[in-house]
């Protein structure tokens, strides 16, 4: 589906900066998480350690009818989706 292809390549990418030392953490887990969004439209929602390891910044990413759309939202709200 549409949905594991944008988390599979979202998380390819990320693996890849964190490689390269972009993002915080001892292991991939630590250093940022990416889930396909649960209430059917076409999205993800990533969260980055980006100044210390497993303290994320979450962003929701969706494509709508109007356009794409990026959101910061709190770890809290990403973990209940």
């Amino acid at each position: 589906s549409i949905q594991r292809k944008l988390v599979r390549i979202a998380s390819f990418f990320l693996l890849d900066l964190y490689e390269r030392g972009a993002l915080r953490g001892q292991s991939p887990t630590e250093a940022f998480f990416v889930r396909a969004l649960q209430d059917g439209d076409c999205g993800i929602t990533v969260g980055l350690a980006l100044e210390q390891r497993s303290h994320f910044q979450v962003f929701e990413i969706r494509q709508g009818t109007t356009g794409p759309r990026i959101r910061n939202i709190e770890l809290d709200q990403a973990l209940q989706a």
